[in-house]
Order: C-alpha cells, then structure tokens, then sequence
C-alpha cells in the first residue's frame, strides 16, 4: 500500500491545514476531441471579455 505522510514540519507552519487525498484508478485524461475542448476554451474567453465590460471583478486568466 502507498502511504501519503506530512511531515511534522508541515503542522508546525500550517497548522490548521487540511489535506485530503483522492486516488483514482483506470483514468483516462487524454483528450479524445481538441476541437470540443478548444470550443469551450472560446466561450470562456468571450464570456470574461463580456464580463469585464459589464464591471464584474471577476476573471478566468491564469
């Protein structure tokens, strides 16, 4: 079995962290149709650009 350790460091600068650990098996995150992903990639540019003009604070940038 693998086993996830946090070191006592960690605690010590962070101690009301949470840390949680989700392991997933038989995934499989390649990309099937660029042309589906590249659509939502425009919407999403098109709404932040909208969303801008309208004063909201929020944005999608890296």
């Amino acid at each position: 079995m693998t086993r996830f350790v946090v070191e006592d460091d960690v605690w010590a600068i962070f101690p009301h962290a949470k840390i949680g650990v989700v392991v997933a098996q038989g995934i499989d995150n390649g990309i099937k149709n660029a042309s589906v992903y590249e659509q939502m990639l425009r919407t999403n540019k098109c709404c932040e650009r909208r969303r801008k003009r309208r004063g909201n604070s929020w944005s999608l940038k890296n």
